[in-house]
């Protein structure tokens, strides 16, 4: 496969602006590769499998990117609702919701028969 980048690598370029984490490790990555068949440190064949190795770890690792980038949106999404059940007093006598706290936060929230409260203190709610 070729990358937009690739004739910039070929050519020893600069690292170019604008590239994801994946592409910069790709892009140094092969600059490197071709530099290494330039200096004859490696033939043809060998950094034709190179390349493979390096374009199958830049595929994980566009992969993961994703997933961090979806599991943070949803982490956004779930803290805000966090935010809003938290602070409703009548809710957070509920205990399923706080329950659910716990399960999001791993038990930050402790509840006994007359408060539930953060396990750290910071919040009294009655």
């Amino acid at each position: 496969m070729v990358y937009p980048f690739e004739q910039a690598a070929i050519r020893g370029e600069e690292l170019p602006d604008g590239l994801s984490a994946a592409e910069q490790f790709l892009f140094i990555a092969l600059r490197n590769l071709y530099k290494a068949k330039r200096l004859d440190l490696i033939d043809r064949e060998q950094g034709a499998c190179e390349k493979k190795k390096l374009e199958r770890e830049y595929g994980n690792l566009v992969f993961l990117q994703r997933h961090v980038d979806a599991s943070a949106k949803l982490f956004r999404r779930i803290e805000a609702a966090v935010q809003t059940v938290s602070s409703d007093c009548e809710l957070m006598k509920n205990d399923a919701v706080v329950g659910l706290l716990n399960a999001i936060y791993g038990g930050v929230y402790k509840t006994d028969e007359n408060k539930r409260s953060r396990l750290d203190g910071s919040e009294n709610i009655s």
